[in-house]
């Protein structure tokens, strides 16, 4: 099986283009990646506004 590494840029561009409005099924057929790689990087690279005041990445 072959284990796709991608670098940080790539992981992030992504997860900005999916806050501008892209859908999850287009990011993943248009740049090749799977559905769990882009979720894990959507939870690790998007800030959260939490109800105590801090942001969680």
């Amino acid at each position: 099986m072959k284990v796709n590494r991608f670098i940080e840029d790539f992981k992030r561009t992504l997860v900005n283009l999916h806050k501008e409005g892209n859908g999850l099924l287009e990011l993943q057929t248009a740049y090749g990646v799977s559905s769990s790689a882009l979720g894990y990087w959507l939870r690790q690279y998007s800030e959260v506004n939490h109800p105590s005041g801090y942001f969680m990445l």
